[in-house]
């Protein structure tokens, strides 16, 4: 018999936390293990009408409470450590991070924010010059941002287990390990993305256990964050298990059928990048149907075009930005020579959240593609996962010019140098394209050499992805059910 012992937090803050947590086999572990899962989103109607077309229509689903640590993140000394412990972390993607917000912030209107970050730039100094200090700054933290907005959450289910998919570095989830923490709740944290160990900064210090992708993450949680390497587990990457059940993909027929893409093409893919930090887009895409339009041997090939989720707000699809150039590209070349994958987004009140069927047809298409071109984004790893060249475009349109004060992002070379896409390089995984005539050669040689990269490729995903490739999911759900009974 299931007691409270047995209840189990899940915290899902968005659509890509949704994918790991409940739309791979780890939800389905803990179920079939006694435990009892509740869910706390900040979208709970479309986690609602999600879990209603599964066996697991009765989990309850609880509504986030934020206002209250909203409320409190905006207080100018929260705001501050917050931005000190997003800073302090020692690598070059966050020096990177730090000195596009000092550009940004100089080029503010408000002279509060030039303030904000002067300060938050001595304390970072301070922060760096010994573990002891970030974690005095972390303790100050967590003491004033102990809000108990969930108390009612808390209070009801009596969880003993909270599940996040951070340390504590997304919107809200530092605050609901306070919560958990201050109630002696046990803590486990899946690091949901490749680059979250040395991109997003300290986490709040309260999570009692890690999963992580790799021994390359739980190396980084050791010498970067100081975590204890006993509290840490290798566990894998759920969302990919489905890359390794071949049964599971589409087969190129029904890939034709679904996308329109005739059946006499060869796929080159562009996987694109967040128009929040990368405008370019359609001016890569342009380039690539200028290449196929103007060579030969590229006559049987079609460029599809898969749109980052970030372009879409709700589950319209409505694109949030440029569709009129991917209209004129789509009039310009027509579909004999560019087809448009447009992800789809199912409800309106959680973001990014997408049906399973994405996953699927994700990794049908990285399996059927010749080539993936894409800008130092996980798909490097993912088209690695099936043999598939890749090449990393590294330039963007001069004549871009981004309008909002935050222009200091938009900038291609800084995710070049970013430390996990150092690691695509130095395994030889990737050819890198710094100019229009580079990605065109590099069409021409990846689809003349699969062989181009292969070891490199391997090595990569194997590092990266490949402990319990196919059983993640399985393998972390188990460990979770050891923790919570432990």
């Amino acid at each position: 018999m299931t007691t409270k012992q047995h209840r189990i937090a899940l915290l899902i803050e968005q659509g890509f936390g949704a994918r790991v947590i409940i739309q791979s086999d780890i939800l389905k572990t803990l179920v079939e293990n006694g435990l009892q899962p509740v869910i706390l989103t900040s979208g709970p109607n479309s986690i609602k009408t999600y879990l209603d077309t599964t066996p697991f229509h009765d989990i309850p689903v609880h509504k986030l409470e934020t206002d209250q640590y909203d409320r409190n993140s905006n207080k100018p000394i929260n705001r501050i450590l917050r931005m000190v412990r997003q800073f302090s972390l020692k690598t070059q993607t966050v020096s990177d991070l730090f000195e596009m917000e000092i550009k940004d912030s100089k080029n503010h209107p408000n002279i509060n924010n030039k303030i904000v970050t002067y300060i938050v730039r001595l304390l970072v100094l301070v922060a760096k010059l010994h573990p002891i200090m970030i974690r005095s700054f972390v303790l100050l933290e967590n003491k004033l941002s102990l809000v108990k907005a969930n108390q009612a959450f808390f209070d009801f289910f009596k969880p003993a287990v909270l599940v996040t998919t951070s340390l504590g570095t997304f919107d809200h989830d530092a605050y609901v390990l306070r919560e958990a923490s201050e109630r002696k709740i046990k803590t486990i944290s899946y690091i949901l993305s490749w680059d979250n160990t040395t991109v997003r900064g300290y986490g709040a210090d309260l999570t009692s256990h890690i999963i992580t992708w790799s021994e390359i993450m739980k190396s980084e949680l050791v010498t970067l964050h100081h975590k204890k390497p006993h509290t840490i587990y290798v566990g894998g990457v759920p969302h990919y298990d489905s890359y390794n059940a071949p049964d599971q993909l589409w087969t190129r027929q029904q890939l034709d059928s679904i996308l329109n893409i005739p059946a006499n093409k060869h796929i080159i893919l562009l996987g694109t990048k967040s128009p929040n930090t990368y405008q370019s887009n359609p001016y890569i895409a342009k380039i690539i149907c200028e290449t196929i339009r103007s060579t030969p041997e590229l006559d049987n090939y079609i460029l599809l075009v898969r749109l980052h989720p970030i372009y879409f707000r709700t589950s319209s699809n409505q694109i949030i930005t440029e569709h009129n150039e991917w209209d004129t590209l789509l009039k310009d070349y027509g579909t004999e020579l560019i087809a448009i994958d447009r992800p789809e987004i199912i409800g309106s009140d959680l973001r990014y959240f997408m049906p399973e069927e994405e996953i699927i047809k994700l990794g049908s298409i990285l399996k059927h593609s010749k080539v993936v071109i894409n800008m130092f984004s996980t798909l490097n790893i993912e088209s690695s996962i099936f043999d598939t060249p890749t090449i990393n475009v590294c330039f963007q349109d001069t004549n871009q010019n981004p309008s909002s004060y935050k222009v200091a992002r938009f900038d291609i070379d800084a995710d070049e140098r970013q430390t996990h896409n150092q690691r695509v390089l130095e395994n030889d995984a990737t050819v890198v394209a710094y100019d229009s005539h580079q990605l065109q050669k590099y069409i021409c040689d990846s689809v003349n050499n699969s062989a181009l990269k292969q070891p490199g490729r391997y090595k990569l995903a194997q590092t990266e992805c490949g402990e319990n490739l196919g059983t993640a999911g399985l393998n972390i759900g188990r460990k979770i059910v050891e923790i919570a009974r432990s």
